[in-house]
């Protein structure tokens, strides 16, 4: 089971992103008041949604799958007009299908992150940071 970390760690994980950071705001954003997106917002609200939704939408798959986490992907939007493609946070469910097992007795067995399930909607369009370019804690 994942275990939660401290301010100071995130603050660590954050600081070891500036190099990357900077170099893919100065690559794609140095015509920018400011650099790419550094963090993404979710409402709790539109987080339990997604999460529910996912969870019935991988029971109607054929073969149905049982939902047990979710995988976050980095992307980028594309440019629009002057407004440029800033970086995102994606989410995907994961899971294992149910067909010929106990998928719940396999995710216990497995303790290893199970695949995307593909075919499911995924979450984007949080909020970026304010402003985008700003870092831990905002």
């Amino acid at each position: 089971m994942s275990k939660p970390i401290t301010p100071k760690e995130i603050t660590t994980l954050t600081q070891a992103y500036d190099a990357r950071y900077d170099l893919i705001s100065k690559t794609f954003f140095s015509d920018e008041a400011q650099g790419d997106n550094r963090s993404s917002w979710y409402s709790l609200e539109d987080l339990r949604k997604f999460l529910d939704d996912a969870e019935k939408q991988a029971g109607t798959l054929e073969p149905k799958y049982k939902m047990d986490g979710v995988r976050l992907y980095l992307g980028a939007h594309p440019t629009d007009g002057e407004t440029p493609g800033y970086t995102t946070l994606l989410m995907v469910p994961t899971g294992l299908p149910i067909a010929s097992l106990d998928a719940e007795e396999q995710i216990n067995e497995n303790k290893k992150p199970s695949p995307d399930i593909q075919g499911l909607d995924g979450l984007d369009f949080g909020n970026q940071g304010s402003p985008p370019d700003s870092n831990y804690p905002q």
